[in-house]
């Protein structure tokens, strides 16, 4: 007997892999909407949120976006993301 379909999405809780957690099927709140906020913001970010908010996953994100050995990487996260707005890198 199975409880838990195998089509099914698993909820990534305490993961903060970006690359795991896309291409694994794990459930995924799309933040690269905030990148160009972030980009204009002033010298210092605070990035505060409750625990278990995302905030090493949003770092990682950003990690895997900013890093030109893993832009190849980041494109092919993204291309399975419902994301229809993903920001131009410079």
């Amino acid at each position: 007997m199975e409880y838990v379909s195998s089509d099914r999405k698993l909820l990534p809780y305490g993961m903060m892999n970006f690359e795991d957690i896309r291409l694994d099927n794990y459930y995924y709140v799309d933040k690269t909407s905030f990148i160009p906020l972030i980009e204009q913001s002033d010298r210092f970010f605070f990035f505060i949120r409750p625990r278990r908010f995302g905030k090493s996953l949003t770092l990682n994100m950003l990690q895997h976006y900013y890093d030109v050995r893993t832009k190849d990487k980041f494109d092919a996260c993204l291309a399975i993301s419902i994301s229809e707005s993903i920001p131009q890198r410079s």
